[in-house]
């Protein structure tokens, strides 16, 4: 079930409430707030965004990726609480500023593929619950992930009283990420910092 779905230019999401029930029943049916395929100058803003497996997704087309045409789409000043995965990335030059997310179970911003993308002043608390691979923000998975900012970011208290397993670090390049920037960032009361896993 999607809440919105863009195939066009410009449309723009604000001051919006999305809280969905999620069914313990079906937990692996797919809940997101926004969908943005195929889009271009999209944004969703002031938002709040509650029990959503996910809650902003945004792709490009495949040709877009192979021009490197950036989407300029953005998801700016909104709030994600109990989510699965907070804003997934698949797209070239957009902005993803000035969110916080907090109790959720994997990623806050999950980057799969896209270059050029800027990731940058938002804040995550009581991240990566049930995670114990990936991390906050987390980059790679295919070959067309270059050149992203990951930057002033606050990055806190994802530790679990009590839990001694491996937990998500703050920042993870996985395979194939490479030639990523990693500066500025806060990171505070995380089991392990910034990782990478065969990039640059």
């Amino acid at each position: 079930m999607l809440g919105y779905e863009f195939h066009s230019v410009s449309p723009l999401t604000q001051t919006c409430k999305r809280n969905h029930r999620r069914n313990e029943k079906y937990p692996a049916v797919s809940e997101r707030s926004l969908y943005k395929r195929d889009s271009e100058k999209c944004g969703i803003i002031n938002s709040e965004l509650q029990n959503l497996s996910t809650g902003v997704s945004v792709a490009d087309s495949k040709e877009s990726f192979a021009l490197l045409k950036p989407s300029r789409n953005f998801v700016q000043n909104n709030h994600f609480n109990g989510v699965k995965n907070g804003i997934t990335v698949e797209s070239n030059g957009c902005v993803i500023s000035h969110n916080l997310a907090e109790n959720y179970e994997a990623t806050m911003i999950f980057v799969t593929a896209g270059c050029e993308n800027i990731i940058e002043y938002n804040e995550s608390v009581a991240g990566c619950q049930k995670g114990e691979e990936g991390g906050i923000i987390y980059v790679g998975g295919q070959y067309n992930c270059r050149h992203n900012h990951i930057r002033y970011n606050y990055l806190h208290n994802n530790e679990i009283p009590g839990e001694t397993k491996k937990l998500a670090g703050a920042v993870v390049l996985d395979d194939l990420g490479e030639a990523e920037y990693v500066y500025g960032n806060v990171i505070e009361s995380v089991k392990a910092g910034i990782g990478s896993n065969g990039g640059d």
